[in-house]
Order: structure tokens, then C-alpha cells, then sequence
């Protein structure tokens, strides 16, 4: 058993425990520190998960505790840091692992608080996939980079390919800013192939201003839904037939992505950022070079019954997506990789060798 602390700053954000997952709607990055400390704890390890709170709490077997807490922590085996190297100082931990989910540019390095932190801890570089290991500049100095994929929740997981189509419903998950209005500018001409077809925009409460301003004139069949808690969010998903999605160069992995494959909904994207790597063009999506290809397969997937089914049958078979769990037992491999010094054993998550 090893103690954990997973810590995150999430500065301009609310603060969050395991039950803001099922009270409400929560950004990639939260949900997946509470997924990955949740599943931890029910392997056995002692998993502190630290953020902008006021009050402590312990929940499915985490200790959720204030950030300005952790000069209190006992030694830790693995710290884990989310988006920021500054954030181990005041602790001792044996092993330091900076979680990255965002694109490390270099500048943000540079500053020298952030440059003297990566400095004096020199932690390791922790990635979501190929994309995200290229945004980061061989030049910042990590200890190592290695690779690790998010995990979905089992609640995404559909138990088998759908018997029957489902009814014209497409989804748009993410925050606006992300391909909305690129979706908006393309529905008028999707919706005139499939007259029935919805399109239901799922996205922040706080950005629902916004989506309206990007949706504009996208004419009838949008609904702008907001944010819905994670059991919501499966339960919609499992009767959307598409998730369109152009992607943006700031998606470093697209959990909403992973979780509408699990749920057995296709992807029809431009394949920016990482979304690239959420689909297999003619199997569990299509990737889109141009509006026109884009607005053409969004309407064959919404419009052909046998090519949907064959597409979820994909989705649901072979979509290749580990369960947390499974994520949580990788992350030991890394951390019994590190205790033991073992170079062969932590060569399969370096991204060299990829």
C-alpha cells in the first residue's frame, strides 16, 4: 500500500470533492483526479486529494483536504501534481509525478517560479497520449516523460451494441470555445439532409452565454443543455447516435470524446488536437479534412441505419478504452517501476520509446 497525494490548484475554479462528480457537471481535469484517486483508494492505497477547499472531508475511502493543507501530510510514497510543478513545496515525497493535462507551452515554464519549482523538484512529466508528448518542449527539463491515457467510467460503458438505431440525435460535449460555433456554422446544412435531426450542445452552466452567442442562427432542432451530472451525462449518451466534434488544438486527451465511444455514439471530427487519436476513421468515426466532408458524414451517420449500427458495433467492440481500474493499475506499475529503480519495467510508459 502506498500513501498518495494528488494535488491541484485549479485556480478560477470551484472547489471539489468525489461527490461534486455526481452532484453536477465537472471539467475533464477534475473529473479524472476524482476517478483516478477513487480508483486508487479502492486498490488499497492511503490517497490524500487536495484543492481549493475550505473543509475536509473523506469520501470512497479519499481524504479530501484543503491545498493550503499539505504542510500537514504525512511522507508520502507519489505525489501527484495536476498542471503545476510549484506545488510541491511544503511536503516530503519520494516520488514526484507532474500530471499534464493541459498544452505545456514554454513560456508558462519559463517564469521563475515555475522554472525554479521544475528545478529544485525535477519531477516527472506525466502525458495523456502522442499529441500531448509533442506540445511538450524536449528543452523543459523533467526528470522523465512518460504516457499514461485517462481511463472512462464504468457508467459510460455500454454492455453491448445497440439492437435497433437509435433516434437523429447529435451531441456536442465541451466547453464553446472548442468547435461549437464551427458546428453551428455546419447544422443548417446537416439538418436539411436529416429534417428530424437534434443537436443537444452539453457544456459549463457558466458558459451557456456563450453558447448561445456561437450558436447564433444555427436555426431549429438546438437544444443548449449545459452541464448534467456524470450518470445524466451516460444516460444521454447511450441515446445519441453522433458526437460531433471538430476538436481544438488545447484537447490534449477529450474525455468527453472516450466516453461517447464507450456509450457506443461514433465521432465525427476534424481530428484537431487529440481527437485524432479518439477515432478510427470508418470504424468508430470519421475524420473530416473540410466543412463540406465534415457536414457529409455527420449526415450519413444520423441518416443510414445499417452504417450506424455497424459503427456502434465498432465503438462498443473494439474502441480499445480502459476502465479506470485498469488506468489505477497502471499508475502502480509506474510507481513499483520507480521504487525498485527498474529501467526495463518503466521503459513501456517512457515516451521515447514510443
Amino acid at each position: 500500500m502506498a500513501t498518495i497525494a494528488i494535488l491541484h490548484a485549479n485556480h478560477k475554479h470551484p472547489a471539489y470533492t468525489g461527490a461534486s462528480l455526481r452532484a453536477g457537471a465537472l471539467g475533464g481535469t477534475e473529473s479524472s483526479a476524482i476517478y483516478l484517486a477513487e480508483a486508487l483508494a479502492r486498490r488499497g492505497h492511503r490517497v490524500f486529494a487536495l484543492n481549493r477547499l475550505k473543509t475536509s472531508s473523506v469520501e470512497s475511502g479519499v481524504t479530501w483536504l484543503p491545498l493550503d493543507s499539505r504542510s500537514d501530510l504525512p511522507p508520502v510514497d507519489v505525489a501527484i501534481a495536476l498542471n503545476s510543478d510549484r506545488l510541491y513545496w511544503g511536503f516530503k515525497a519520494r516520488h514526484k509525478l507532474t500530471w499534464l493535462h493541459t498544452p505545456p507551452t514554454l513560456r508558462k515554464f519559463l517564469k521563475r517560479r515555475n522554472a525554479l519549482a521544475l528545478l529544485w523538484h525535477r519531477p516527472m512529466a506525466v502525458l495523456l497520449g502522442g499529441y500531448h508528448a509533442s506540445t511538450l518542449d524536449r528543452r523543459v527539463p523533467y526528470r522523465r516523460r512518460v504516457e499514461i491515457a485517462h481511463g472512462v467510467a464504468q457508467i459510460f460503458f455500454a454492455p453491448e451494441p445497440d439492437a435497433t438505431p437509435r433516434a437523429a440525435k447529435a451531441v456536442f460535449c465541451s466547453r464553446p470555445s472548442r468547435g461549437l460555433d464551427f458546428v453551428a456554422r455546419l447544422w443548417p446544412g446537416i439538418r436539411a439532409a436529416v429534417p428530424d435531426a437534434e443537436l443537444h450542445v452539453f457544456c459549463p452552466q457558466s458558459s451557456l452565454d456563450e453558447a448561445a452567442a456561437r450558436i447564433g442562427g444555427a436555426g431549429p432542432g438546438v437544444q443548449i443543455r449545459g452541464g448534467v451530472a456524470r450518470a445524466e451525462l451516460a444516460a444521454e449518451l447511450r441515446t445519441a447516435r453522433v458526437m460531433l466534434i471538430p476538436g481544438d488544438l488545447d484537447e490534449t486527451f477529450c474525455l468527453a470524446a472516450a466516453e461517447a465511444t464507450a456509450s457506443g455514439v461514433p465521432l465525427v471530427t476534424c481530428g484537431i488536437g487529440a481527437l485524432k487519436e479518439r477515432v478510427r476513421h470508418g470504424e468508430t468515426g470519421f475524420l473530416a479534412s473540410s466543412a463540406e466532408t465534415f457536414t457529409r458524414h455527420a449526415s450519413e451517420v444520423l441518416a443510414d441505419d445499417a452504417l450506424w449500427l455497424r459503427l456502434n458495433r465498432a465503438c462498443i467492440a473494439g474502441s480499445g478504452l480502459a476502465r479506470w481500474d485498469d488506468r489505477a493499475a497502471e499508475w502502480e506499475r509506474l510507481f513499483s517501476a520507480l521504487d525498485a529503480c527498474d529501467a526495463p519495467a518503466l521503459e513501456p510508459f517512457l515516451v521515447a520509446a514510443r
